[in-house]
């Protein structure tokens, strides 16, 4: 009988075989677990090693072929075609052209990602201009970029040493005085050329004295940036001041004069200072005498930490925002239906679509503006005032300083055009309607019509109650802004919350040329004025029950009707006007009318929008650029 506890020779040789499996694999294993480890760090060892070690250098001109070529490694990645090119040409065997707009892109895609490198932009170019450079940037919440200085050419060489040698005692005129007596509002950046001291006089009036922030302060810096005197200036009345200073300087030397509070609530009526080269940074009050033009080429270069979030393609940007600013301001004019109709020396001249075109006028060297736009601009034509460039417009016909009172409620934010002299006063009253929870601050504003420069400024306080109980509260105050000049200025009304919980039941105004911006929402029948200069529509529009009613227009004996129905409540109706002065009459009232400006009365009406605009060319804010270049260090 056979045992079979007894392992037999074919059993053991199948156990022994499994062992000697598993303990080669578990071996085999183990090694794994130590040579991939090691073989992985030592890829990225030598990985890393190469980033690190990487160095390299790439560039390119504006060649019309390396444009939107992404089989280069570095390229324009703009369209030709795009409207920030100028003139091109070749010098030195390299493409270069006039960069006249912004933003300038450009995209470098590394061999080797640059881990934890710096990288160096480089431009060549010609110009005399400030330019940003636009980096990449990861830890940017919606910025895609972070955006550094890159060219300042009264910072960087070779400009500066252009301007020391143009400014220096060569000539340079010792205790010489430069006097500004335009008003500057606002914050005020200058640059000046200083020897052995600083006398500086400051005639100034304060908007707002009653804001939270008091003063003013005036600095000078050094082109380090360190501060080499600072003075402050109190801001605690509405009259005139006057202040004069005098500091001893170590070394002479440009500097950089400012004049700032945050809320630029503030107008400069007269500055001196002992220097004849000053240049101001604001290009509308610019007084330059500092010559800053360069006209060689020269090479910036940018060192920045090579942390991008792409590894392939790096985008980088060069931006001009003098020409932006000039960009968005003529693309503004160009919404209003003005183009380019003449140039003039250093002016463009705009004409709106719908105005006589221009005398043809040979333009004569020794003209002034004012001498050419009195032989080209049509008679009885308006030009939109500029008192930068000189021109002031006439008053209006009829103008007179009576006060004048607008007895209707006006629900909402409202703003409004005035034609004044040299000075604003106003009684106004206004009721809290209380329909809606929270406080419903107000601020009312005066600001010039061109530039919306806040010139005074008044806040009404809510009368605390913040419910809901519909109970009315009314209160007048009075409101004034001084030294003005004669022109249109802009009254508007803003409320904090935006949910038109008070209206403007009563505004007195000391002059007769009032028209209502834009819209108007009037809570009675109210007859209405508006000119008409090409057809426009004019847009209605009410939510509330029961104000499905009848608008009439009349103009010149004709009669026209439009029919607001239960079925247009919520949406906006249009109706066409052609030109010429109209009544328009609402029977029920409280619809917003809007699309156009209205007066109250036909005595009211003055012309707000000019036939012509005449703007300063920005010429010097361009340049010449012929390379780019990123170098690994």
């Amino acid at each position: 009988m056979v045992n079979k506890n007894i392992p037999t020779t074919k059993k053991s040789s199948k156990r022994l075989l499994r062992k000697r499996k598993r303990v080669f694999l578990h071996r085999f294993g183990a090694i794994l677990i130590i040579v991939i480890p090691i073989i992985v760090i030592s890829f990225l060892g030598i990985q890393l090693y190469q980033a690190s070690a990487y160095n390299a250098f790439y560039t390119t001109d504006l060649n019309p072929e390396t444009f939107k070529n992404d089989s280069l490694p570095l390229y324009i990645n703009e369209d030709l075609n795009k409207e920030i090119f100028g003139q091109g040409g070749v010098i030195d065997n390299e493409y270069y052209f006039e960069i006249i707009g912004s933003p300038f892109e450009f995209i470098w895609q590394p061999e080797e990602f640059p881990i934890k490198k710096d990288v160096q932009v480089s431009a060549t170019f010609k110009g005399n201009t400030f330019l940003e450079l636009g980096i990449p940037c990861i830890a940017c919440n919606q910025e895609n970029y972070r955006w550094e200085p890159f060219y300042d050419p009264l910072k960087n060489p070779p400009a500066i040493t252009t301007l020391f040698e143009k400014n220096t005692e060569n000539n340079y005129t010792k205790n010489s005085i430069t006097e500004i007596k335009n008003e500057l509002v606002g914050s005020q950046v200058f640059y000046v050329y200083l020897e052995d001291k600083i006398d500086l006089s400051i005639t100034k009036i304060s908007l707002n004295p009653h804001s939270a922030e008091k003063n003013i302060l005036v600095t000078l810096t050094n082109l380090e940036g360190t501060i080499v005197w600072e003075e402050e200036l109190p801001h605690v009345t509405h009259e005139e001041t006057s202040f004069r200073f005098e500091a001893a300087l170590e070394e002479k030397g440009i500097y950089k004069l400012s004049i700032v509070n945050s809320l630029d609530d503030f107008i400069i009526t007269n500055l001196s200072i002992n220097t004849h080269a000053i240049a101001s940074a604001d290009t509308i009050h610019s007084k330059i005498t500092i010559d800053t033009s360069i006209d060689e080429w020269i090479t910036i270069s940018k060192q920045i930490e090579g942390e991008f979030k792409d590894k392939n393609a790096i985008n980088f940007v060069l931006r001009n925002q003098i020409l932006e600013e000039k960009k968005k301001k003529e693309d503004i004019i160009r919404e209003r239906g003005f183009t380019i109709a003449q140039e003039f020396k250093d002016f463009l001249i705009w004409k709106k679509d719908n105005a006589p075109v221009l005398h043809f006028v040979v333009p004569d060297e020794e003209s002034t503006l004012r001498e050419f736009l009195a032989l080209s601009i049509p008679e009885k034509r308006v030009v939109e005032e500029n008192k930068d460039l000189g021109i002031v417009r006439d008053a209006p016909e009829g103008f007179a300083t009576t006060p004048t009172t607008v007895n209707t409620d006006l629900r909402g934010n409202h703003s409004f055009y005035l034609y004044l002299s040299d000075s604003f006063s106003s009684d106004i009253s206004i009721k809290e309607l209380n329909w809606y929870d929270g406080a419903d601050d107000i601020t009312i504003t005066l600001s010039t019509k061109n530039e919306g420069r806040k010139l005074c400024q008044r806040t009404f306080f809510d009368d605390g109650n913040v419910s809901t109980d519909k109970q009315e509260h009314t209160t007048t105050i009075p409101f004034e802004c001084n030294n003005l000049t004669p022109g249109i200025y802009l009254l508007s009304f803003e409320e904090s919350s935006s949910k038109k919980d008070y209206v403007i039941n009563k505004l007195t105004v000391n002059t007769n040329k009032i028209i209502v911006k834009n819209g108007i929402l009037n809570l009675q029948p109210l007859p209405l004025y508006t000119n008409v200069t090409t057809e426009k529509n004019i847009k209605f529009y009410y939510w509330h029950e029961n104000l499905d009613q009848e608008i009439t227009f009349t103009s010149k004996g004709k009669q026209l009707s439009l029919s607001l129905t239960k079925e247009d409540k919520g949406r906006g109706v249009f109706y066409p006007l052609t030109a010429g002065l109209w009544e328009i009459y609402a029977s029920k009232g409280n619809a917003v009318i809007s699309n156009a400006d209205f007066a109250f009365s036909p005595e009211h009406w003055f012309i707000v929008e000019p036939d012509y605009i005449v703007t300063k060319k920005i010429d010097d804010s361009t340049i010449l650029l012929k390379n780019i270049a990123i170098t690994v260090l």
